[in-house]
């Protein structure tokens, strides 16, 4: 037996044997079913079982920030946030939760909101909370100095994901970094998907198209770039 052919097996397994939790268990069975349709790029399926968990237990933090992760899987960065912080706001404690939500905030271009958030994170020596300080105070400042709000970056992140999702793409990882010359400075945003190098161009040339039409003013593109790249395998 193959290994894909092995691997769904285990995953029909795994789902009937959620499906059964669900008379004992609703609220974490909807839970599983939710982040398994985010694996699975099913935004409906996600939806609708995210909701329903929410609907059980709707103040519950693990209710928000598993949404939260099945959403930002799936390139959803703006409503991973409002998750995110929706479960911060009901457990300020949790520092899993803050650390998910910083990066939320980043990827949805809230940068000054994730610079917000690290104050909280200063007593973490963490090697991957100390690269995103780093990174979220110099975008902060490059923003500051071009006069680019995150209301701006945001919108930006917004319709090129947009693409992605009339397409039925997915993103495979985004990376986030500030890039320096003699001349200029900006903020960059990569976002990997599972397309062939051909695709990934014309999903370029698509976000190119819906961005000529917008009302998103120069100076932003300027600063702020978010270029479609395909996975090298």
């Amino acid at each position: 037996m193959l290994q894909r052919e092995r691997d769904e097996l285990t995953l029909r397994k795994f789902k009937k044997d959620v499906e059964s939790l669900r008379s004992s268990d609703a609220f974490s069975a909807y839970i599983l079913l939710g982040g398994l349709a985010s694996k699975e790029q099913d935004v409906e399926g996600m939806r609708e079982n995210h909701s329903k968990a929410l609907k059980i237990r709707p103040k519950y933090p693990d209710a928000n920030i598993n949404y939260a992760n099945s959403l930002k899987h799936l390139g959803f960065y703006t409503e991973a946030r409002e998750h995110a912080q929706r479960a911060l706001l009901a457990d300020h404690t949790h520092l899993p939760t803050l650390n998910d939500l910083i990066e939320m905030c980043l990827f949805s271009g809230r940068i000054r909101e994730a610079k917000k958030w690290l104050r909280n994170l200063r007593r973490i020596k963490h090697e991957k909370a100390n690269e995103s300080r780093k990174l979220i105070l110099r975008a902060s400042e490059l923003l500051d100095e071009c006069g680019v709000s995150d209301d701006d970056v945001e919108r930006l992140l917004q319709l090129k994901m947009s693409v992605l999702h009339k397409q039925k793409v997915y993103p495979a990882r985004t990376i986030a970094d500030t890039f320096e010359d003699e001349e200029s400075a900006w903020l960059n945003f990569f976002v990997e998907v599972n397309v062939s190098p051909a695709e990934a161009v014309e999903l370029n040339f698509k976000a190119a198209g819906e961005l000529a039409v917008s009302d998103i003013p120069p100076y932003v593109t300027d600063s702020v770039v978010a270029t479609f790249t395909f996975v090298v395998s």
